[in-house]
Order: C-alpha cells, then sequence, then structure tokens
C-alpha cells in the first residue's frame, strides 16, 4: 500500500484513539510510546548521515558539483523564506488575528523565554566540538554539528588518490545499506508516527485551547496553504515547468502529515532522505546533501509562523501592529529563521522570543500561552519546511540535468 494512504489512515486511526483515550494514564502511556517512536527514527537518523552524507559529499565533490549544488541551495532557500514571511506579514496585514492568551501575562518575563534561549546557547556552544565521536553520541539533542561533521569529513573523501578510492568505496556501500534501512523506516514509519499522532491529539483536547479563539486557527490554516501555494508556484517558476508540483506534494505526503504531526524535522529526516530518491527521482548525492543542508537553511514555514504568532502576541497585549510594526518584525523573524535550526521542535517559541529580545518589545510572558499549542503550530511550520526542502531538493536535480523520471508504480 502507498505511503501516501497508510500515513493518512495512521493519523486518522490516532485521532479516533485519542477521543476514546485521552485520560492522563493514557496521556502518559501514549507520550512514552511517542518518545520511543522518536528516538527509533534517531536511531536510523545518526548513521544514515555519517554515511550517506559523508558519501553523497564526496561524491558531489569528484563529479564538481559541491559548490554549484550548495549555491542553489542557499539562493532558493533565501528565496522561499523571504516570500513565506511576505505572505505572513500580507495575510496579518489584511486579517489581524489575537493569540488565544489563556494564561496570566503582565510579568516582566517568562521560564519559556529563558528555555529557548538557553537551549539556543546549548546548540551554540556544540556546533564547534573538540570531540566529533562525543557529537555522533550526543546528536540526538544536537544533529547539525552532525551534518557539519559529515560534510567537513565527506570534503577530504574526495575519491582524487588511489590510496582514498577504496574508503570511498566503503563509505558508499555502507551508504547503500543505511538506504536500505531508511526505506525500511519509511514503509513502516506510519506505525511510529501513530504513537506520535495519538500524543498531540491527547494533549490537544485536554488544554482545549484551540476552543478558545477557533478564529485563530482557522488563520494559521490559511497561512499554511497560502505557503503552500506560493511554493508550489515558486518551484513551477524555477524549474519553467518541467516537473508537476503536485505530483511532488502526492509522493512526498509522508514527509508532509510526519512533520505537521510530529513538529519535528528530525523525525523526518530519514523519511525525507527516502522520498527524494525513491519517490521523487533525485540522486543519491544531490538529494542526500540538499536535504540535510535544506534542514540548517531552508526555514520558509518556520520564519512564516513565527512572524505570525509573534504578531499575534502582541496584538493580544495590545500593542499596535501598524504596517512599520508589521515590517519591523518580519525583517527581524527573517533573519533569526537562519539560527533556528539550533533549536529543533522549538523554532516557532525561538523565533519570537528573540524578537522580543532585540526590539525591546516584551510580550510579558505571554509567550508562556504558546506552549499548550506548540507541538501544532512547529507541526505545521515543520510541514512547511520539510516540503519547501524537498521542493529545493528536486529543483537542483532538474538543474544539474541528472533528474530520473520515478514510474508511480514505483514509488512508495
Amino acid at each position: 500500500m502507498k505511503s501516501s494512504i497508510t500515513y493518512i489512515f495512521s493519523v486518522l486511526f490516532a485521532f479516533s484513539t485519542a477521543l476514546l483515550f485521552h485520560s492522563a494514564n493514557a496521556a502518559y502511556i501514549f507520550s512514552v510510546l511517542s518518545d520511543i517512536s522518536f528516538n527509533i527514527s534517531v536511531f536510523v537518523l545518526i548513521p544514515l548521515l555519517v554515511f550517506s552524507l559523508t558519501s553523497s559529499v564526496a561524491s558531489l565533490r569528484r563529479d564538481n558539483m559541491a559548490f554549484s549544488s550548495f549555491k542553489r541551495i542557499l539562493l532558493c532557500s533565501v528565496a522561499t523564506t523571504l516570500l513565506s514571511v511576505a505572505v505572513a506579514a500580507i495575510l496579518f496585514a489584511l486579517l489581524p488575528s489575537s493569540f488565544p492568551v489563556t494564561s496570566s501575562a503582565g510579568g516582566s518575563g517568562s521560564i519559556y523565554s529563558d528555555y529557548a534561549i538557553s537551549s539556543l546557547l546549548r546548540a551554540v556552544d556544540n556546533l564547534s566540538p573538540a570531540n566529533p565521536f562525543y557529537t555522533i553520541a550526543v546528536s540526538a539533542s544536537y544533529v547539525v554539528p552532525l551534518i557539519l561533521i559529515c560534510i567537513f569529513f565527506g570534503y577530504f573523501f574526495k575519491p582524487s588518490s588511489d590510496a582514498i578510492r577504496p574508503a570511498f568505496a566503503v563509505m558508499n556501500s555502507f551508504s547503500e545499506v543505511m538506504m536500505k534501512i531508511s526505506r525500511a523506516f519509511f514503509s513502516y514509519g506510519y506505525i511510529a508516527l501513530y504513537f506520535m499522532s495519538v500524543s498531540m491529539f491527547i494533549t490537544l483536547l485536554n488544554d482545549a485551547t484551540i476552543l478558545v479563539r477557533p478564529s485563530f486557527f482557522l488563520s494559521l490554516a490559511l497561512l499554511f496553504f497560502a505557503v503552500l501555494a506560493v511554493s508550489v508556484i515558486s518551484f513551477a517558476i524555477y524549474t519553467k515547468g518541467k516537473e508537476n508540483p503536485f505530483r511532488i506534494l502526492y509522493r512526498c505526503l509522508a514527509v508532509l502529515i510526519s512533520s505537521l504531526m510530529t513538529g519535528s524535522n528530525v523525525f523526518t529526516m530519514p523519511l525525507s532522505y527516502t522520498a527524494s530518491r525513491m519517490n521523487c527521482g533525485v540522486q543519491k548525492k544531490i538529494g542526500n546533501f540538499s536535504v540535510s543542508v535544506s534542514y540548517i537553511l531552508a526555514k520558509g514555514g518556520s520564519a512564516a509562523f513565527s512572524l505570525f504568532t509573534a504578531l499575534s502576541l502582541y496584538k493580544a497585549i495590545g500593542f499596535e501592529t501598524g504596517t512599520s510594526f508589521i515590517l519591523e518584525t518580519a525583517c527581524f523573524a527573517f533573519l533569526f529563521s537562519f539560527i533556528s535550526f539550533l533549536t529543533p521542535s522549538l523554532e516557532v517559541l525561538l523565533i519570537p522570543v528573540l524578537i522580543a529580545a532585540v526590539t525591546g518589545n516584551s510580550f510579558f510572558g505571554a509567550e508562556s500561552s504558546l506552549l499548550s499549542i506548540l507541538m501544532l503550530v512547529n507541526g505545521m511550520a515543520c510541514a512547511l519546511d520539510a516540503v519547501i526542502s524537498l521542493f529545493i531538493t528536486k529543483a537542483i536535480s532538474i538543474k544539474s540535468g541528472s533528474d530520473i523520471t520515478v514510474a508511480g508504480r514505483d514509488t512508495l
């Protein structure tokens, strides 16, 4: 059965389960099962990055494609982030929404702001590890340093001499093994998604924040589809119509749904690796490199939802959200999105906190209300990030002339 079907049914069954079992005991059980499911994805991701990303960088270096691929990823990431922020700013200007603040505001700050900042500082501290093997050991928390280490070693793995070629061949063979494991995880990942989705639905049902102001969540849904539409149009224009973007969306539906339900692109990275190769027809060397680098750079969804959330919080506590205020906040959201990768699953919390810290416009503790729906809002942002990443990966494959046509019957 195709992944587009199994992953949809997994979420539907998860919602039904949450409706039937949402007691405190059930919440605890599914929370534990959710953690186990996430750990399985990390178990697959770490060796996948070590072998596949390293060999991909070496292959790109061998074919003199590394710099051109990185340049295209960078330009596409900046362009899509800028467009996403513009969409969020325009939507808020047309349909201003107040965040459903349910906790007490008026204090000088929030422990959640402190937590986001401390998480950022810990991540920055781990960007330059003295021991790369220690980084691999703790990469469940810090994936970015591992990506940078793999790119560094991959650069020198270029098979430019007889002494290096055997090492490159071994690394490439291990990469193929990990791709088989990643494909198996893709085929059965809907089981892990089920447990993580149940945990998220139980949290939302028990909190009931979504019922406080339904219009706000309708605005979020509108923002999601607006950014998605802009991404589709941008892909079609950039590739000059050589590939149907809706076919890419359909074939990568498992990645989109997983990001939406989990709010973690760490969980969905192994799925993105497989989807880019098996469903989108992207060569391994381009797909592995682009998916990994896009995880760091392509944060259009996070930027858009962080901007909309920050503006909604400001409106809820009485700020005048005029045009100049929106533009100023949008600029900072755009800039801070490029460091949001340092705090995975907290992007939509980190960026507004940084905006408040830099501009001096405090939320007065109102950002603590975001915690109750962080999984949902961050999930929508991560889903867009994942889709944009796959669009960029496919576009680079087309531009490099190495695109492969995959028949529908051969997709997962």
